[in-house]
């Protein structure tokens, strides 16, 4: 028996919604992207701000891979934020968050800008992270919206004090953490 999936939950339990793009390129990405995108997408940044990373000197930021993808600019647009390192592009949502749909269009309309530039050589690596919060007093009160079986020794999911959970699945050569 299928169970239909809502489009949207009546009480969003989304509180932060990412997609992250890892690229090689022939100049660094916090350098060039900034002026590349001002003339497609000027009017709808509201500001353009430079992060405390981007004072780590280049080579210092090529040598760390503590360093090697994070933000050095981060771009107010049209109330979502794109934070640009030298060899990342992250999209960031706001909350509320809108819906997969609008989220997805906003996505797609930015990275398409960003792809069709000449500096970019190929994607090394693409990801999306949501995070959820449900609000309860106990985990027992959160059960009720999982639909999943589990015990740990003797006890019941339900008699746990918490929970986490990570599944590993590689698909057509996609490798997906949820």
């Amino acid at each position: 028996m299928s169970q239909r999936i809502p489009l949207k939950l009546e009480v969003d339990p989304i509180i932060d919604a990412v997609i992250e793009i890892r690229l090689e390129a022939s100049a660094s990405l916090s350098d060039v992207l900034p002026g590349a995108l001002l003339p497609t997408l000027g009017e709808n940044i509201a500001s353009i701000e430079r992060l405390p990373t981007a004072n780590f000197p280049k080579q210092i930021r090529d040598s760390d891979p503590n360093l090697a993808y994070q933000p050095l600019v981060k771009i107010d647009l049209d109330g979502y934020i794109l934070l640009i390192g030298d060899r990342s592009v992250t999209l960031a949502c706001p909350i509320p968050y809108p819906s997969g749909a609008v989220f997805k269009q906003k996505a797609i309309d930015v990275f398409e800008k960003i792809l069709q530039l000449p500096i970019v050589k190929s994607v090394s690596r693409f990801s999306m992270k949501y995070t959820d919060f449900i609000e309860g007093d106990s985990l027992k009160d959160l059960i009720k919206y999982l639909k999943i079986n589990m015990s740990a020794g003797k006890n019941d999911i339900s008699q746990l004090n918490g929970l986490n959970l990570q599944f590993d699945v590689t698909e057509d050569k996609i490798h997906s953490l949820i």
